[in-house]
């Protein structure tokens, strides 16, 4: 991983999405301060299209006159070499995806309260009605729309303040240039004029949020899709899913629900000020006073837990590598891979530790300390992998043909046909908006040709006779997925989510079960036929 952008030192990886990389970087200044700031960088290539890199830094210019307490403050539009760079405001919180995942479980899954809730929307609407009505140097409203709204862009800090990051830069040009596949971790919060990619309004921003809404009372996303191809069944379903919210919700909350996710955009609120201004009467009305302190306090068992898995690794790790340095005078320098931070570790500080009895006192042998390094850097790399897998959901979806999702998702009453910008690509059957339900697509292991017998080789040793034998092939999602055949366990093929196993003719049964034990196991029957490959439809535990 490189370890610079800019006048910014990289110290971890955060997460990979479908403009590019996103870090955990320092700004340093004098007499050793430095400020945390969260760095994006545009994607190689991309960054060769000269247009978009164009729109890039006119639309950058634009986010930066954005001020508002409920949104991450972008700070700087650069250049490193010939990529650029937006460097954003690091708010020290947890996203409201892991946070409700980190939640306790109820006997109707792991939700938030409608206070908590109608809080959020108005902390998010105000943010939203900022980007709208924010005027320029012109004199003119920016109309920014933020075209991203999901659970993992509202960032909680302990004390209960909302903060929306990661506004879409020039996303609207990207919609034509990405493939499905890199939008795939979008869909379930896309508006229905977002998926056929006609002009995006405040509205969408508004879709975006009923649905996330929806997700934080349920406890189930309200568009559970993972292919273009269900968006039009999955929108069809969304008035029943509504319906069974009414009897758990307070009348008035339920209408604003029912307003934002209407599939047509002049049915929903104008504007964001609106939907802000219902959430605060909603909010008056059940008598809350200081909803940011209810919903810092109903967050607080899942901050301890969010925090206590951070803490309690880096902790050990930096004790590790202090351990290894205590013959120098100084270790500096930070570690730069996930979910580990070490800076500027003193030998002094180690040795102390070791007089208050934290760290043995017995001296390590030069071979015994390289010994331990090299452990240390197969655990780290063994969390890179497993981590970066958690972060881009779209790693799970392999890359496919590239088809506008416009083809995909038609409105209730069809308009003109949206050109195709890639004219070199079928154009497939469009789906009409209407309950029919769609296939469920396969998930495809690979957009290039596999060479199983190779990848199923380097997992398992090939025995004798081995034409004679069977392929299974699929993907998990996260990494850590425990999959078991037959009652045996057995590893990845890649070390990471691609599985190419080897088994012999006859029946077979392959049991998935969730890496932290909340859900249940998963489990798939297959039959092998003598020199038969089966690729078989990927086993998740994501949400």
């Amino acid at each position: 991983m490189q370890t610079e952008v800019g006048r910014y030192r990289l110290v971890r990886h955060l997460a990979t999405g479908g403009m590019g990389e996103v870090y955990l970087a320092e700004a340093p200044g004098a007499a050793g301060f430095s400020k945390r700031v969260v760095v994006k960088t545009l994607r190689q290539d991309l960054a060769s299209d000269q247009e978009l890199v164009r729109q890039f830094i006119a639309e950058g210019q634009l986010l930066e006159a954005l001020d508002h307490p409920n949104i991450a403050a972008i700070l700087d539009l650069g250049q490193d070499g010939e990529g650029y760079y937006l460097a954003m405001e690091f708010v020290e919180g947890f996203d409201l995806r892991a946070v409700q995942r980190a939640l306790p479980m109820t006997e109707n899954g792991q939700l938030l309260s409608e206070i908590a809730v109608l809080e959020i929307i108005r902390a998010v609407a105000q943010a939203l009605d900022h980007a709208q009505t924010r005027r320029g140097p012109n004199g003119k409203a920016l109309g920014i729309v933020h075209h991203d709204v999901t659970p993992s862009n509202v960032m909680v800090r302990r004390d209960g303040h909302v903060k929306l990051v990661d506004f879409g830069v020039a996303r609207t040009a990207l919609v034509a240039r990405l493939s499905a596949g890199a939008l795939r971790g979008k869909l379930p919060y896309l508006s229905p004029e977002h998926a056929r990619q006609e002009r995006a309004d405040g509205r969408s921003d508004l879709f975006s949020l009923g649905l996330c809404a929806l997700e934080w009372l349920s406890g189930q996303r309200a568009l559970d899709v993972g292919e273009p191809e269900s968006l039009a069944e999955a929108y069809a379903l969304l008035p029943a899913k509504l319906e069974a919210l009414r009897p758990r919700v307070a009348q008035g909350t339920w209408e604003l629900l029912h307003d934002l996710t209407q599939l047509e955009r002049t049915q929903r609120p104008a504007r964001a000020a609106e939907v802000a201004d219902r959430a605060n009467r909603l909010l008056a009305e059940a008598g809350e006073l200081s909803p940011a302190r209810r919903l810092a306090a109903e967050l607080a068992p899942a901050f301890d837990v969010l925090a206590a898995r951070a803490g309690s690794f880096d902790q050990t790790l930096a004790q590790t590598i202090g351990l290894l340095g205590q013959s120098q005078d100084e270790f500096t320098g930070t570690l730069s891979l996930p979910g580990i931070e070490v800076v500027r570790q003193s030998a002094a500080s180690v040795r102390s530790a070791v007089a208050s009895g934290a760290l043995a006192a017995e001296p390590v042998h030069r071979t015994s300390r390289w010994a331990l390094l090299l452990g240390v850097l197969v655990l780290l790399l063994a969390l890179w992998v497993w981590q970066s897998r958690r972060d881009d959901h779209a790693a799970f979806e392999p890359p496919r043909t590239a088809r506008p999702l416009a083809q995909l998702v038609q409105p209730p009453i069809a308009p003109a046909p949206v050109p195709v910008a890639e004219p070199e690509v079928p154009t497939p059957t469009a789906v009409a908006l209407a309950p029919s339900r769609p296939p469920t697509p396969e998930v495809a292991v690979a957009a290039e040709p596999v060479a199983p017998e190779k990848h199923a080789r380097d997992a398992n040793p090939e025995p004798k006779g081995a034409a004679q034998w069977g392929i299974v092939e699929f993907r998990v999602l996260p990494a850590s997925i425990v999959i078991t055949v037959d009652g045996r366990k057995r590893a990845a093929t890649t070390g990471g989510d691609r599985y190419v196993l080897q088994l012999k003719p006859g029946k077979h049964t392959i049991v998935a079960r969730d890496p932290e034990g909340t859900e249940p196991a998963q489990t798939t029957a297959v039959e092998l036929e003598p020199g038969e490959h089966q690729t078989l439809k990927g086993f998740s535990f994501l949400p």
